[in-house]
């Protein structure tokens, strides 16, 4: 999985017969108005996914 334009990468490992429940928070600064999500796997992998957008997270502290 590679998100952009972070630079972020991380693996996400899959076994046969198995779902993989994964969540993962990426902040990214309100001055990028587009991202990307890249995912590589296996022609016999099935997969999906969702993304969403917080307009108003939590602040940091």
């Amino acid at each position: 999985m590679q998100v952009q334009p972070t630079g972020i990468s991380f693996p996400l490992v899959c076994e046969k017969g198995k779902v993989l429940p994964f969540m993962n928070e990426i902040h990214v600064s309100e001055g990028r108005a587009t991202g990307s999500l890249r995912f590589a796997a296996d022609q016999k992998v099935t997969w999906s996914f969702a993304v969403g957008w917080d307009p108003n997270p939590p602040e940091q502290h």
